[in-house]
């Protein structure tokens, strides 16, 4: 396969069957063991769970995995650096965890399938192959994407403000 996002170079990558065969046979595998721990609230911390972590633990991967660790450095060392970032991210910080809070149980691991797939992974390799405006548009999309469908009213505005 191969991608050429922007007119950047062209990134060829290959997947072969039996590796995603595997990896689905793996995630079906622990799809109990996930279920447990989201229905004992696992995913609660004192600080409140986010999307990407909330995506990623859906699929069973780890606190370490590719994508947490290109959105992590994407954020810290990009992003914070850049004019209106850091408010960029404390609104972020304000809006996830309602958003997670409000997504419905009945479908939920489904939806967060479905929110990775479109739009965590993407963002992850577009900031990994260094297309940081991608990888912000991307991430802002599924932000306001899902605040318009699942974030409170008065978190609405303070979102706005940082668009």
């Amino acid at each position: 396969m191969a991608v050429r996002l922007a007119g950047q170079k062209e990134c060829r990558f290959s997947l072969d069957g039996e590796s995603l065969r595997a990896g689905l046979a793996w995630a079906s595998e622990r799809q109990t063991a996930l279920a447990e721990a989201r229905a004992e609230e696992k995913c609660t911390s004192p600080e409140g769970c986010f999307i990407t972590s909330a995506c990623c633990e859906a699929l069973g991967l780890a606190d370490n995995c590719f994508e947490l660790r290109a959105l992590r450095r994407y954020r810290d060392d990009l992003l914070a650096h850049e004019p209106g970032g850091a408010d960029a991210i404390a609104a972020y910080y304000a809006l996830a965890p309602s958003i997670l809070a409000r997504l419905p149980r009945e479908g939920r691991e489904r939806l967060l399938v479905f929110i990775y797939a479109r739009y965590v992974l993407p963002s992850a390799v577009a900031a990994t192959l260094g297309l940081n405006t991608l990888a912000y548009r991307l991430y802002r999309r599924m932000l306001r994407d899902l605040a318009n469908a699942f974030a409170p009213e008065e978190l609405l505005g303070q979102w706005d403000r940082t668009a």
